[in-house]
């Protein structure tokens, strides 16, 4: 009976199957991928593609406390999801970071290991500085991260000083000297180098740091 429902319903039809392909740096666009060869005469091809259903509720994506990030860079976001929603996140599609104006801009997000944070690609997005909201489609279901995402320009450090305490500890010889920099954010900063001025042989010497509310 299915057969005849087949030739009644697609009458001269040949059904081949395909498999989708994301297409690079186009959000959630595909390519379909199927068989290609010879068509019998008068007989034209439909291509099959499914997609399989999680079977699962909307899972819930809590951002924690570091939630800044840089504008125009690459940045993992630390996030709480239990199990075993994180297991199958991979297949929230169509991400976007929501402004307070409910204005949706695209963005590429990849679930990263451990510890479990999503790297949010901001390289191709014109995000202004401002409080937003990430958002996605779990299947057809929209879904909404808990939290907030904070974007903000980065600093060039330009009027970064130290202040005069400190300038007093760099004693040459005296070891070990704590000193702190005043004058941008460092939020973002990730290593922190020593090169001595006006001698051209000299290498940077990378040295620790400390963020007082830690990275981002």
């Amino acid at each position: 009976m299915l057969l005849d429902l087949r030739a009644i319903a697609f009458p001269n039809t040949q059904f081949r199957a395909s498999f989708a392909q994301p297409l690079s740096g186009s959000g959630s666009s595909v390519n379909l991928c199927g068989q290609q060869g010879p068509v019998p005469a008068h007989t034209r091809v439909a291509y099959l593609w499914a997609s399989r259903i999680s079977n699962m509720r909307v899972p819930a994506i809590r951002i924690g406390d570091a939630n800044f990030v840089p504008a125009g860079e690459k940045t993992p976001l630390p996030v709480d999801v239990p199990e075993p929603g994180w297991k199958y996140l991979d297949r929230v599609r169509e991400w976007a970071l929501v402004n307070g104006q409910q204005t949706k801009t695209p963005i590429s997000v990849v679930k990263l290991g451990n510890p479990r944070a999503l790297e949010l690609d901001l390289t191709k997005a014109k995000l202004p500085p401002g409080e937003y909201t990430l958002t996605g489609l779990w299947d057809w279901t929209p879904l909404k991260a808990l939290g907030s995402v904070n974007v903000r320009d980065l600093n060039e450090f330009r009027t970064a000083r130290l202040d005069p305490a400190s300038q007093d500890r760099l004693l040459g010889d005296s070891g070990k000297a704590p000193v702190t920099l005043w004058g941008k954010d460092f939020e973002f900063t990730t290593r922190v180098e020593l090169q001595k001025l006006l001698d051209e042989f000299a290498k940077p010497e990378s040295v620790p740091f400390l963020l007082p509310k830690g990275l981002a």
